[in-house]
Parts: structure tokens; C-alpha cells; sequence
């Protein structure tokens, strides 16, 4: 029975150390950058099998750990308790870097532990007494990480904050462990559709932990949901007592998202936009809200490959404005560009008329999404497909007082009820917004 428990640590520990050393460098390198994958919509909030993938070089892969690790910055000197450190995925990663003082590697589950404890004893050679020197383990309570004050430099929560009963309580402990100059990394899944994680209603969505964080005290933080493919970190310096001297809360000065002065192009991108519609020589391109000035409309009938922009909104001055502009194009461009008065709740499209319906930073007014996404489908050709930009929900710089941001997890869902598959998410080629494409 003993030699049975050990192959079997041994047997995971093989399988950590062939995944760290085929997928990073214990020097710093980076992760190889991963594969896009299809995406299977109707299976992909709850595909890959969670344990599987916990052993095995695909967490590697997906959770990039040596870029997480980079942004905890300069490690020498400096303890990191891993809080919820499981078979030590982050813990003896950590704790092979050079320089580093101490990894704290916490869990509640005594088997972990154990496990823990087993794998420093199998540790190569080169790098064992190193191990053991820096590696403590602890078993701590659900709601008690039992970190002394000061202790840690940095605490690390990884894909655990949504076991923690009272999350706001929790976070607020942690700020009395971490020392002056502290910060927390938190890593959590995205809440999109996609493959190989944990089911979807079991994550928390970045706007969601940002709440809890400012909730529990914490003012100063850095989020990223760019960097990996599928999980977002966030950087949090620890806050200042009461009576400190407090810090400017916002991290960047806000901007209307309607501003024509030169903003918007900065943060919209809008060639790469333009581009997630693939091939556009000779299709038609339908831009439902494309005023007030036809922002995305007038690009689009600039290029010749294309036949026809049709720039509709239910606004007569947003039309009149387009008119206007039209105008001023040359005769070629004119006629390509189409101005379109519809109603809230009906986009007077021909059927299959469109090859693209591009909804940009619209969604939000209507009334019933699902409902207008079931009626723009009859308007769309057999192949065409529907592009939607919108803001993330999390906090960006980017204000209007008249729009309610919708979460990409939301928007996916109305999308699926409305009948649309073969859905794409993007949240990384754009810093405050997220792009989905989808089919009929």
C-alpha cells in the first residue's frame, strides 16, 4: 500500500517536472505561445476534464505560470505565499527561482499537504536542499490563511477565489499579512465561453473581483486581461491604513467614448476591427447605429473591394449628419455607401442582404437583445456573420452616462438564446473592449 501511495506522488511529480521543463525555463524564460483553438459552443462551458489538466503540461499552456510570475516583479529577498497552492503548481516553481527568500505554499486539504511534503523529497538533486530550505507548507483554515502580520511580500491567489465563503472578508484579512510595499496577484479564469476550464457558472468575471477588491479596501490595482488567453491577473498594492495619505483612485484620466478628437481612434482601433471581418471584396456590410457621424460607415465605403455599406440608426440627425458627409465623397464612394432610418427594434433589412452585420458599441440600447438578434438573422446571407464590439465591463477610462456596459459572457449567452454558433470572443486584441463574431 506505501509503495502504491508513493509511485503514485512520484508518477505527478514526473508528470510537474516534464511539464516545467518543457514549457519554461527555471532561469525566467516565458511559456511558448499556445495554439487558438476552435471553439465547440455548445460543449464549451463545460468540456476538458479539471483534474486531468491540473497534471499535465496543458495548464502550462493554458495558464502561461512564468508570465503570472513576472508580474509579481523583482522576487529576491522576498516571500510569496501561495494561498490554495494544491500539488504546489506555483509553490515549487517558485521556490526553484533564484534569489527567492521563502514560498509559503497554504492549503486546507491535508492530502496536499502530504503530497506536498512528499514531492520535496523527490526533488532532483541540483535543486533539493534549495527546495527544502524555501519551501514551508501549512495547512490553514477555509477562512484562516494563518499568515503572520508583515509576513509576506506577495500573496498569490490562483484560481481559488471563489472557494472563499465571504470573498470581500477574506481579501481584507490578507492586506494585515502583506508588507509595506506588499501586493496581492490575483489569477482567475475569464467568465467567456471557451474550452479546457472550469465550468463557466463557477467563475468570477474581472468587473466582479474588481468590486470585491475596492469592497474590502484596496484602491491601487493593475488589471490585465490581455496577457493570457484565458485567465486574467491582477496586480493589487496593499492599502493604506486609515489616516495614511490617501492615493488618487483612478488610475488614468476618464474619456467619453463619443469624443471625435482623436481618442477614439486610439482605443478603438478601428482597422483592427475592420479586419475581423475577414474578406470583404464584394459584400455588403451592415452598420446598425452607425451614427452620429458613421465612425465605422464612411472606413468601410472607402474601400473599393467592397459593394455596399449600409449605415443605419434611428436617429434623423445621426442620418442627416452621414448624408452630409456623403456629400463630400467622390462619386464611386457615394455609391457604395448607403444611409438607412430604422426603428428601435427593427433594422429594415432586406433578407440576406447583409454579408456582415457590424454592431458596435450599440447593444446595450436594445430593448430586447435576443429578440433583435433573432430578427438581424433573417437579414444576414447563408455565410455572413454578425460582429459585435463592445465594452468590457470591468473599470477602463472609458465613460458615457448614457450607456450600461454588458459583460462578453452576457452578450454570448443572448447571442446562443437568439441561435447564433460558431461564436469567436475576443478580449486581448483590444485593450477596453471585446470583439465576437458568430454565425447563423
Amino acid at each position: 500500500m506505501i509503495l502504491r501511495k508513493l509511485s503514485v506522488v512520484i508518477s505527478l511529480f514526473m508528470l510537474f517536472l516534464i511539464s516545467f521543463m518543457n514549457c519554461e525555463n527555471v532561469d525566467g524564460h516565458k511559456n511558448p505561445p499556445y495554439r487558438d483553438q476552435p471553439m465547440d459552443i455548445e460543449n464549451s462551458s463545460n468540456t476538458g476534464n479539471e483534474t486531468e489538466m491540473m497534471y499535465s503540461k496543458n495548464r502550462d499552456i493554458l495558464e502561461q505560470p512564468e508570465l503570472v510570475i513576472e508580474k509579481m516583479g523583482d522576487i529576491k529577498g522576498k516571500t510569496v505565499a501561495d494561498i490554495g497552492a494544491g500539488y504546489g503548481f506555483y509553490a515549487f516553481r517558485l521556490a526553484m527561482k533564484d534569489g527567492i527568500k521563502k514560498v509559503l505554499a497554504l492549503d486546507i486539504d491535508p492530502k496536499a499537504i502530504e503530497v506536498l511534503e512528499s514531492f520535496k523529497e523527490i526533488v532532483p538533486d541540483a535543486k533539493r536542499e534549495q527546495v527544502a530550505a524555501r519551501l514551508e507548507t501549512r495547512l490553514v483554515e477555509a477562512d484562516n490563511p494563518k499568515l503572520k502580520l508583515g509576513e509576506a511580500d506577495i500573496i498569490l491567489l490562483a484560481n481559488i477565489a471563489v472557494y472563499f465563503e465571504d470573498r470581500i472578508k477574506y481579501l481584507k484579512s490578507l492586506n494585515d499579512a502583506l508588507a509595506d510595499g506588499g501586493k496581492l496577484i490575483i489569477v482567475d479564469y475569464k467568465k467567456r465561453r471557451m474550452q479546457y476550464v472550469p465550468p463557466q457558472d463557477s467563475r468570477i468575471p474581472l468587473w466582479q473581483m474588481e468590486q470585491d477588491l475596492e469592497a474590502a479596501g484596496y484602491t491601487e490595482y493593475v488589471s490585465d486581461d490581455r496577457t493570457l488567453e484565458f485567465q486574467y491577473i491582477i496586480s493589487v498594492n496593499k492599502a493604506l491604513k486609515s489616516g495614511s495619505k490617501k492615493i488618487n483612485k483612478k488610475p488614468f484620466a476618464e474619456i467619453d467614448w463619443m469624443d471625435i478628437d482623436g481618442n477614439r481612434e486610439i482605443w478603438q482601433q478601428p482597422n483592427a476591427v475592420i479586419r475581423k471581418m475577414g474578406n470583404l471584396k464584394g459584400k455588403t456590410v451592415a452598420d446598425i447605429g452607425a451614427g452620429p457621424y458613421g465612425y465605422f460607415a464612411v472606413r468601410l465605403a472607402l474601400n473599393q473591394d467592397l459593394k455596399k455599406v449600409i449605415a443605419l440608426d434611428i436617429d434623423k440627425n445621426a442620418i442627416a449628419n452621414m448624408e452630409a458627409h456623403k456629400n463630400h465623397m467622390n462619386e464611386a464612394t457615394q455609391k457604395r455607401f448607403e444611409t438607412r432610418l430604422v426603428a428601435p427594434d427593427d433594422p429594415k433589412l432586406k433578407p440576406g442582404e447583409a454579408d456582415v452585420i457590424l454592431i458596435a458599441n450599440t447593444a446595450s440600447f436594445f430593448e430586447d437583445r435576443v429578440q433583435y438578434f433573432s430578427n438581424l438573422k433573417k437579414g444576414l446571407s447563408e455565410d455572413g456573420i454578425i460582429l459585435i464590439v463592445d465594452f468590457k465591463k470591468r473599470k477602463t477610462p472609458i465613460t458615457s452616462l448614457n450607456y450600461t456596459k454588458v459583460a462578453v459572457d452576457e452578450m454570448e449567452k443572448d447571442l446562443l438564446a437568439a441561435g447564433y454558433k460558431n461564436f469567436v470572443s475576443d478580449d486581448r486584441t483590444l485593450q477596453y473592449q471585446y470583439i465576437i463574431t458568430a454565425k447563423k
